[in-house]
């Protein structure tokens, strides 16, 4: 457990003296306080409106701002192995006495930390609203479904580190498979011609584009354990191939 401590403390100091991570933040804090404005602006003054309205157009209503989140997690992940890679530090972390799991997980928790960091001052923007009587238990659903997509999506991005050893062509690769993870599933649902491949990809929906959806249920307090399973399950699989890409190095 101290070994592994040491590694997510060495990944946190690297992820907060990287100029991209301040860069990720400042353009998060611009993207989704542009939103939260938005959608305010978009209420009638007048007629008070329902938290559950402002919840899902705030994180869900909103398809542009998650290629912005595809980006910042192509970012943060970039160069969790491609740049140890490029500066030769991979040898030395391997030969250390950690194990390749520790070592990912590490990694992969410091980028899930971070991602979760840049999701927290949206949760000030409620308290400014000076709102009585929140609802904590949505509040508590959309952030675990925000939380659900990020895992999912940043074990993606971890695996497309350990596969390059550049950062650029790491990024490339992470925003290609998110994107086409992400919105992929809703663009072909409703042309799909068999009513299983429909299904499945309905059940595959994470952002609210469609019928069924992980992040859109969530945002209104409808979350169920079939939607936590499979981002886990994505997120387990690009983790297990992540490690066996480090393991593959020590066969040459």
């Amino acid at each position: 457990m101290s070994a592994f401590l040491a590694l997510l403390k060495r990944e946190m100091q690297a992820i907060f003296l990287s100029p991209v991570a301040y860069a990720c933040g400042i353009l998060s804090l611009l993207v989704s306080g542009f939103c939260f404005m938005y959608v305010l602006l978009s209420f009638d003054p007048q007629t008070p409106f329902a938290l559950k309205d402002l919840v899902f157009r705030f994180f869900a209503g909103f398809i542009v701002s998650w290629f912005v989140q595809i980006f910042l997690i192509s970012a943060i992940t970039m160069r969790l192995f491609s740049e140890e890679k490029r500066t030769g530090t991979i040898e030395a972390l391997l030969t250390a006495p950690v194990t390749d799991v520790q070592v990912v997980l590490a990694k992969y928790l410091g980028a899930l930390l971070y991602y979760a960091l840049l999701w927290l001052p949206s949760l000030g923007y409620f308290f400014i609203l000076g709102q009585k009587g929140l609802d904590w238990k949505l509040l508590g659903g959309t952030y675990l479904g925000i939380a659900l997509v990020g895992v999912m999506a940043v074990a993606v991005g971890c695996l497309a580190s350990a596969l390059c050893t550049s950062q650029i062509v790491a990024a490339l690769l992470s925003c290609t498979a998110l994107t086409a993870l992400l919105f992929g599933p809703p663009m072909f649902a409703d042309k799909a011609q068999w009513d299983w491949l429909r299904k499945t990809l309905e059940y595959l929906n994470v952002l609210p584009m469609g019928s069924h959806t992980l992040l859109g249920d969530f945002c209104q307090g409808l979350g169920s354990l079939g939607h936590v399973f499979y981002p886990l399950s994505v997120a387990w699989a690009c983790l297990f191939i992540t490690v066996k890409v480090l393991a593959s190095r020590s066969w040459k």
